[in-house]
């Protein structure tokens, strides 16, 4: 992760932040969306082998079968 030092009148502005923002040039083009330390802070809702055994999953379809269903539409 890169990092990007602020001066201390921007600090102070970002130190208010309660909820998410979005972070602007001179033009109004967003660059950015930050959020205070604590928007970071969510907990996982799953064990560690729930998540293994999500992995473990397969995913989607073979390849074959998503052919054949493109073929049988005409």
């Amino acid at each position: 992760m890169k990092r990007l030092v602020l001066d201390a009148v921007t600090l102070a502005k970002l130190g208010e932040i309660r909820e998410t923002v979005q972070v602007c040039d001179e033009q109004g083009q967003i660059v950015a969306i930050i959020g205070p330390p604590t928007y970071f802070d969510t907990e996982i809702p799953f064990t560690d082998e729930e998540i293994e055994e999500l992995r473990r999953q397969p995913l989607g379809r073979p390849l074959s079968e998503i052919m054949r269903d493109l073929e049988a539409r005409g």
